[in-house]
């Protein structure tokens, strides 16, 4: 009975750990998924056209007539509408009352202002252009750029048509 013990021990002693480790996986893993959960939460609530209000689609489509297939969602208390025209992409931003507050348009790298394009050189050496649109708020176009440097986190920077960065306007994403 002894040695049965004694050489019991160390295999249960190793399933023993086995089982810890597994549980501590599992655990790491729920943890994971729950905060990943609230993160994707977060990003904004996907809306059918059905419940967006009337108000909000009547604003999108006064600006946006060839506007079709919008894909809805809502941060906060702004209903963001994605949608393409002519195989450009546009986002809006529209508050429950029906203001535009702000939206973009797509646009090619070529089309950056070339004072923009130099500002981006200039200060941004290591970076390479990734995606860059017009965007318009409070009736003022500026140019919203993302950035990208291999090994690092993208850029998304917002310039006035002077070239200047305009730390106080939001990128919108």
């Amino acid at each position: 009975f002894i040695y049965y013990n004694i050489c019991l021990f160390p295999i249960l002693s190793r399933i023993g750990l086995e089982i810890c480790i597994k549980l501590f996986i599992m655990k790491k893993t729920f943890l994971y998924l729950v905060s990943l959960s609230f993160a994707v939460a977060s990003c904004g609530q996907h809306l059918k056209t059905s419940q967006v209000p009337s108000i909000v689609q009547n604003t999108l489509q006064a600006k946006f007539s060839s506007a079709k297939e919008i894909e809805w969602k809502k941060n906060n208390s702004l209903y963001h509408g994605e949608f393409d025209i002519d195989k450009v992409e546009y986002e809006v931003q529209i508050d429950a009352t029906g203001k535009l507050v702000a939206f973009t348009k797509e646009i090619n790298t070529v089309e950056l202002p070339a004072v923009i394009a130099s500002a981006i050189a200039r200060d941004m050496r290591d970076y390479s252009i990734d995606e860059v649109a017009t965007l318009e708020t409070g009736g003022i176009v500026y140019y919203q750029v993302e950035l990208e440097k291999k090994g690092a986190k993208d850029k998304k920077l917002v310039y006035g048509g002077d070239g200047k960065l305009m730390t106080a306007i939001n990128y919108i994403d």
